[in-house]
């Protein structure tokens, strides 16, 4: 599920979760696996939109546990070049189906 919203130059994408877009189903029970298929899902959503990971000013990261934020981080960086977006993380009790991540994205376009 995608949420967009666009002001000016900026594009808001609302909560990524980990799942599955075939089934819809939460993809793993382990942090590293559930952050890559947000960061795939959020690259191929960039490409429909014409825009890349490099478009990213801003990321706002939940995590169920900040225990987690290390292999969370580690897998979130591969995903972009020299420039990481500035980003918040929290914990948070819980996420809509029980998943370990989410992340909300704000990108500019050039």
């Amino acid at each position: 599920m995608k949420f967009i919203m666009y002001v000016g130059d900026f594009i808001f994408v609302l909560g990524q979760l980990p799942v599955d877009p075939t089934t819809g189903e939460i993809c793993s029970d382990d942090i590293n696996a559930q952050t890559s298929p947000i960061m795939i899902n959020i690259s191929q959503l960039l490409g429909e939109l014409e825009l890349t990971m490099d478009d990213a000013v801003k990321t706002t990261c939940f995590l169920t546990d900040m225990n987690n934020y290390e292999s969370f981080n580690q897998v979130y960086a591969l995903y972009f070049s020299d420039r990481f977006p500035e980003k918040s993380a929290f914990q948070v009790v819980a996420l809509l189906k029980g998943e370990l991540v989410e992340i909300e994205w704000i990108f500019a376009k050039k």
